[in-house]
C-alpha cells in the first residue's frame, strides 16, 4: 500500500513526464538538493511538493530549480 502526503497530489498516470529528458532534468534537480543538504528522500519530497504549490508537474519545477 502506497501512503500519499496530505500536502501532495496524488500522483496520476497521466503525469506528463514523457521522456529521458524530463526524467534527466528531475534527477539533476534532485543532486542540486542533495548538495544542498538534503537527502535523498527529502530531495524528492521537497521537489514534489514545491511543484505542486507551484501548480506544476514536478519535472517543470525541477527545471526552475536547475536554471537557478
Amino acid at each position: 500500500m502506497i501512503m500519499l502526503d496530505a500536502d501532495l497530489s496524488p500522483i496520476s498516470r497521466a503525469s506528463g513526464l514523457t521522456g529521458l529528458a524530463e526524467l534527466t532534468m528531475l534527477n539533476r534537480a534532485v543532486g542540486m538538493l542533495i548538495l544542498l543538504g538534503h537527502d535523498i528522500e527529502q530531495a524528492h519530497h521537497v521537489l514534489r511538493r514545491e511543484a505542486t504549490a507551484s501548480g506544476v508537474e514536478p519535472h517543470i519545477y525541477a527545471a526552475r530549480i536547475v536554471r537557478r
